[in-house]
């Protein structure tokens, strides 16, 4: 992806070379995600309100500082624009929810497959919501499902007890089985890219497909009883054990595992990367595990409360991750699992959960359902705060014109 720069006009009292990337406000009430295909080279047309601006120095008059709060009534246009962004990302606070047709069997686990699209899976079944989680539609079928994970916007992958693995193509609408070639049960899912899929399971169990799930061979073995994998790149994943000191790390995609040792936990039930670099794990009695090196070491560290952590923990954001209780005190982080603060409602009999990057959490059981949006830092009566950008250079700012 990329686009050509040459010949950029000037804007107003900037030069060309100062002037990085221009694009035209989307009007869109939400974070401002740019991608360098959509910068338009419109610094010379004349800026209007909601046109976005990285430059080396302030533009002067007229440009706002992106990720910054202001008053609604001194810039009423460009928050008629924007509208209200949530910077505190989900996870702080929950409420319980009363879909209009709900999950109503046990639930292994849950993913989002698109802005509004998410499954669960348990024995059997599939379930399916199409609108966030207002509505959830029951899909029978074969085999009990113990995990589900997202190869695409619409390449979708589960796995279970007895070695099955469906694959749906449309977004969780369809499954087809797809032959593992072991009946032993499978219990993770690592998607190292779109094509590479690697599934462990019990009995020193590797299966890799190389073409996005249409079918499965034989994969090295992480190790002999491996519960959950936790990815960092294309290449590089780490996978626990049920219990003890036993890890295992791989930096081809599965090809090759090697041996670690971690913390003692026991039951691991969850893991989750928030860059190459940091990642965490946790097991069902609140020992917390966590690497900023990309999986090769560990630290432990133990939460107060936790009595059944059934749902495991799921990443909210660039840096925040929740650890969703069946039973007990759940908690949250912003730090990439530096520190973590108890959550006061009590998610009970949530047995998976799911993200929505920086939008929405929602945590999910038989008969029950729960869900945390992001929040307000500001006084969201009287101030707004402008979109934010990511990726920007040192030495350069991003604007939006007010």
């Amino acid at each position: 992806m990329g686009t050509d720069f040459n010949g950029l006009p000037d804007a107003g009292a900037l030069t060309g070379a100062e002037v990085v990337a221009v694009q035209r406000g989307t009007g869109e009430g939400s974070t401002l995600r740019t991608t360098i295909a959509a910068i338009l080279a419109i610094a010379g047309s004349g800026a209007q309100t909601g046109d976005t601006l990285v430059s080396a120095r302030n533009p002067g008059a007229g440009w706002l500082r992106l990720g910054t709060v202001y008053s609604q009534s001194a810039y009423p246009a460009l928050y008629g624009l924007v509208g209200l962004i949530g910077d505190v990302p989900p996870g702080r606070n929950w409420a319980a929810q009363t879909p209009t047709s709900g999950i109503s069997t046990a639930i292994n686990d849950a993913c989002w497959v698109t802005d509004k699209i998410a499954v669960a899976v348990g024995n059997n079944v599939v379930w399916r919501t199409t609108d966030g989680g207002v509505n959830w539609v029951q899909i029978t079928v074969t085999g009990n499902l113990l995990a589900v994970a997202r190869a695409s916007s619409t390449v979708v992958i589960a796995c279970g007890q007895a070695g099955v693995v469906l694959r749906s193509v449309d977004s969780g609408a369809t499954w087809t089985a797809v032959s593992s070639g072991t009946t032993n049960a499978l219990r993770t899912i690592t998607v190292f890219t779109a094509s590479r899929i690697y599934l462990t399971g019990d009995s020193s169990t590797g299966r890799l497909s190389t073409d996005g799930g249409s079918s499965f061979g034989a994969g090295a073995a992480a190790m002999a009883d491996a519960r959950r994998t936790v990815r960092f790149s294309a290449s590089v994943a780490v996978a626990f054990a049920n219990t003890g000191t036993s890890a295992a790390r791989t930096t081809d995609g599965g090809a090759t595992w090697t041996a670690i040792t971690v913390p003692s936990f026991s039951n691991v039930r969850g893991a989750c990367a928030f860059d190459e670099a940091r990642a965490i794990a946790v097991s069902s009695t609140g020992v917390v595990l966590r690497t900023i090196d990309g999986g090769t070491t560990w630290t432990s560290s133990t939460l107060a409360g936790v009595t059944t952590t059934q749902a495991g923990v799921v990443r909210t954001s660039a840096l925040g991750a929740v650890i969703v209780t069946t039973s007990g005190t759940s908690y949250y982080s912003f730090d990439a699992g530096a520190s973590w603060t108890a959550i006061s409602t009590a998610l009970t009999n949530a047995t998976a959960a799911f993200a929505i990057e920086d939008t929405t959490a929602v945590a999910v059981g038989n008969g029950v359902q729960f869900r945390s949006l992001p929040e307000y830092s500001y006084d969201s009566g009287t101030q707004f705060i402008t979109p934010s950008l990511a990726g920007i250079g040192a030495g350069l700012t991003g604007y939006i014109k007010a």
